[in-house]
């Protein structure tokens, strides 16, 4: 077992990363390993939204790419929760002031879907869900059925538009009739996938115009 100690002197208060990295100078192995920790005066408060941090993980991965979130496997339960803290803090448009007003828009975009969107699963959970929490209330909803020349049976399907700031816009569809709304069509979003084709679940002479 080797013990070494990090000199601490100097650091102001707050997040760093660390990397550990150990090499056997015999047959030149090396491993390595990442983690965070904090500095601090006194107690330091949590910053969560979930009990459970692998809850805390799927709802940051909404806003992260996956390259951001790969990390966490390796961390430690202390890693993780100031990998969390670290986000949460960086969202922050107020640092200086003690609310973190886009905590608290999230919370409230949590408690809308699961209470509209909920069904076979907490509703901030589905694809509805997802959409709403990362960008919010849609400018438009535009609610429709499907035609009679699709792969399915007629279905409600429902087009989201953003149009304030840069532009976005989602279509779901309710495959199962359940009111649990898949998501089909993205555009403009990198972070959601279209499906290549999504037009046949909706009808083979679909208006586009409705896209716009």
């Amino acid at each position: 077992k080797i013990t070494e100690k990090i000199d601490l002197e100097g650091l102001e208060e707050g997040l760093y990363n660390l990397q550990l990295e150990v090499k056997d100078n015999i047959s030149g192995y090396r491993e390595s390993r990442r983690d965070f920790f904090s500095l601090h005066r006194g107690y330091q408060s949590t910053t969560r939204l979930f009990p459970d941090l692998t809850e805390e993980l799927k709802l940051i991965r909404y806003f992260l790419p996956s390259s951001k979130t790969t990390i966490w496997a390796s961390l430690s339960d202390p890693g993780k929760q100031n990998f969390v803290n670290q986000f949460w803090s960086r969202q922050d448009p107020t640092p200086t002031t003690e609310r973190n007003e886009f905590l608290d828009e999230v919370k409230q975009r949590i408690d809308y879907c699961n209470s509209f969107f909920s069904h076979y699963e907490e509703g901030w959970k589905t694809d509805r869900g997802r959409i709403y929490i990362r960008h919010g209330k849609p400018d438009e909803i535009v609610k429709q059925k499907t035609g009679f020349y699709t792969k399915y049976a007629t279905k409600d399907y429902e087009i989201w538009k953003y149009r304030m700031g840069r532009s976005f816009t989602y279509i779901f569809i309710d495959l199962l009739t359940s009111g649990n709304y898949k998501l089909i069509y993205s555009e403009n979003d990198d972070q959601e996938v279209t499906l290549p084709d999504w037009s046949s679940y909706l009808d083979n002479d679909f208006d586009e115009s409705l896209l716009e």
